[in-house]
């Protein structure tokens, strides 16, 4: 789906195919992802797959700009103050995958949203800013080589009294006495999961290039492998916290990526790893003799925005 022109989606023969290779799918969620990196969409039966792959399914085209509730607001006039207009969540190729975690047999596409009026996407979508980012870094002979790295608890999904998490179970003993980061033994305590979760990850295409415990009770890792294509790197992230979570549910626990979601346990952090090479794959950060000017800048401009990124 990346490296296309916008205005080329999923087509009906995609469907078909997927279909004759998956006879017994049931449903299929269609999605878009928001400017929080949440998953926007709709749920519809396999009677309804041939008109989502031919038109679109029609759900509010300010989803996209929801707050990290999921509330709606009224922002640059889309919201309340248009009516909250439908737009057309219509597929992208090569992203109809399994959903491995799920009891009916169901099925997963990614949808960028268009407007019902013009057939084009929308300026806010976020999946668009960042492809107009990458297009502008590549015509300047900028090729931004990243991978992610998501961290996360597996939380008791019943909640405290006050509406707060619960640390899970430990694989049914007691907490551990020490920080279990890097440890083999909470690896294998949740190793039944964590196969499920590459199991998982190898049927949808998400390159998982590794697992590890964190210091928190029930505090684990994912890495994702690197890619040349920054915009295919923030899917399969989003992507690969649907999986997670989903797989946790399958198994009676809850998945939080939340930043801190305990004031006595070690907070999740989001990694990621970049590098820059110019059009010939070379490496733009460094030489033998250390960081070359084009790093330093990248650092500055890090800095002189650094405000402006927290808000993220």
């Amino acid at each position: 789906m990346h490296e296309r022109e916008h205005g080329t989606y999923a087509s009906v023969t995609e469907w078909e195919q997927f279909l004759a290779e998956n006879p017994d799918i049931r449903s299929i969620d269609a999605f878009v992802i928001d400017s929080n990196g949440n998953l926007q969409g709709k749920r519809l039966e396999v009677e309804d797959g041939p008109g989502l792959f031919h038109g679109g399914v029609l759900f509010s085209a300010s989803s996209l700009v929801a707050d990290v509730r999921g509330y709606g607001i009224e922002g640059h006039g889309f919201g309340s103050t248009d009516g909250d207009p439908d737009g057309a969540a219509k597929p992208l190729p090569r992203t109809l995958v399994r959903t491995p975690w799920t009891r009916k047999p169901s099925a997963q596409v990614l949808c960028e949203m268009t407007s019902v009026q013009t057939g084009r996407p929308y300026w806010y979508d976020p999946r668009l800013v960042l492809s107009d980012v990458v297009r502008q870094c590549r015509a300047a002979g900028i090729h931004p080589v990243v991978a992610c790295e998501l961290e996360f608890y597996l939380v008791d999904p019943k909640r405290n009294k006050d509406g707060s998490l619960r640390l899970g179970a430990h694989a049914g003993r007691s907490p551990p006495r020490r920080g279990a980061n890097l440890s083999m033994e909470a690896v294998d305590d949740f190793g039944e999961f964590l196969d499920a979760v590459n199991a998982a990850a190898r049927a949808q295409g998400l390159p998982v290039a590794g697992c590890v415990a964190e210091y928190g009770v029930g505090q684990f890792e994912v890495n994702l492998g690197h890619l040349p294509d920054p915009l295919l790197a923030a899917d399969q992230a989003v992507l690969l916290k649907r999986l997670v979570k989903g797989v946790a549910r399958a198994r009676g626990m809850e998945a939080t990526f939340m930043a801190k979601p305990f004031n006595d346990e070690g907070g999740s952090g989001y990694h990621f790893h970049m590098s820059v090479n110019d059009s010939d794959g070379a490496n733009v950060m460094a030489d033998g003799d250390g960081l070359t000017p084009a790093a330093m800048n990248l650092i500055g401009g890090l800095i002189e925005h650094a405000a402006a990124l927290s808000a993220f």
